[in-house]
């Protein structure tokens, strides 16, 4: 019955010779007000460590809602993988890609984190696991290299690589932090 009144719809709308009725297209950004929405509920789940069980999993399932919305597909270089995860979110311009050298796309999540400045970066890094999860399906590995939860931290920086190629030089701002390292430039 719902194909009919569809089809009925079209139909009705090339008659009286107007534009097509807007539909979801691919190309279209997850909802910002969506996107916002989810924010607070992962930090409730992120910054309570013993609800780590359930942290995981749901910011997983968050990411593969995204990658199912937005239509995620793998991709073959580290500069296509970048430009993916950037598509993912509801404005390049929160994302910026700031360089790719050599092997590692660099960028900066200026999204405002409410982790911002607690020192909470064990937090931060069970929130990223949306960015972990996204990032594997399209071909790579995620690193948080400064998070916006260290003090006077107001950008995170990140950082892409292949899914094949070794990030063990990366030091993730979590780890920085277990070694007591926040002020290190990492």
């Amino acid at each position: 019955m719902l194909d009919g009144a569809v089809a009925d719809a079209s139909c009705c709308w090339r008659r009286c010779r107007l534009q097509e009725p807007p539909v979801f297209l691919p190309e279209m950004r997850v909802p910002k007000q969506l996107f916002m929405a989810i924010v607070p509920v992962s930090v409730w789940f992120s910054s309570r460590p013993w609800l780590n069980f359930a942290t995981r999993p749901l910011m997983r399932g968050l990411a593969a809602a995204t990658m199912r919305t937005r239509k995620a597909q793998p991709q073959t270089t580290v500069e296509e993988i970048g430009k993916e995860w950037q598509r993912m979110f509801p404005s390049r311009k929160g994302v910026p890609i700031t360089s790719v050298e050599n092997d590692t796309v660099y960028a900066e999540i200026h999204i405002t984190c409410p982790h911002r400045g607690t020192g909470n970066v064990e937090g931060c890094y069970r929130m990223m696991e949306y960015d972990r999860k996204m990032l594997e399906r399209i071909g790579g590995q995620f690193v948080v290299l400064r998070s916006q939860a260290e003090p006077g931290v107001e950008v995170c920086q990140v950082a892409m690589r292949k899914a094949d190629v070794p990030v063990d030089d990366l030091v993730p701002a979590h780890v920085r932090a277990r070694r007591g390292g926040l002020a290190d430039s990492g």
